[in-house]
């Protein structure tokens, strides 16, 4: 897996790289959000969401839904559903079946997914990973790791 770095001081450079990314994204896409609790996941999330939906959508966290649905557009215009998960509240794979996370990643959609480790077993490995990690008071490092799929969009980030 290819690998880039950045590190975020402010709300706003995280809630930015994730409009970033959301301009790299295509249908069928997974993208996991690993960090832990307050690190900025659902932060990355929204401006990722908010960046596809066109500012059109209050995203909010799914943590006791579980899962939200938005209705977006690629960067070329192209109709996608973004499917929002946090699994933080998962105890069990079992329990996924319910949301119907395999259908989510089997199909044309694009897949948000907080705490993957949660079913790691379902994670394919054609995904971009993005971890956060707290590294001073309000510094985050985020890693971003992506598979060959990714590679090159990802070669667009390293010009931020």
């Amino acid at each position: 897996m290819d690998m880039i770095r950045i590190t975020s001081t402010q709300p706003e450079q995280t809630y930015g790289l994730g409009k970033s990314v959301a301009a790299l994204s295509r249908r069928g896409d997974c993208i996991t959000l690993g960090g832990e609790l307050g690190v900025g996941k659902t932060l990355f999330a929204q401006g990722f969401i908010e960046a596809l939906a066109s500012g059109k959508v209050k995203v909010t966290s799914p943590t006791f839904a579980l899962l939200q649905t938005y209705d977006c557009q690629t960067a070329e215009g192209a109709p996608v559903a973004v499917w929002h998960y946090d699994l933080y509240r998962i105890e069990r794979e079992s329990e996924l079946a319910e949301l119907g996370l395999e259908d989510a990643l089997a199909g044309n959609h694009i897949v948000l997914i907080e705490w993957p480790e949660r079913a790691a077993s379902l994670m394919p490995s054609d995904r971009l990973e993005v971890h956060l990690k707290l590294t001073g008071e309000k510094e985050r490092l985020i890693s971003l790791h992506g598979s060959t799929t990714w590679r090159n969009r990802l070669s667009a980030l390293r010009r931020i």
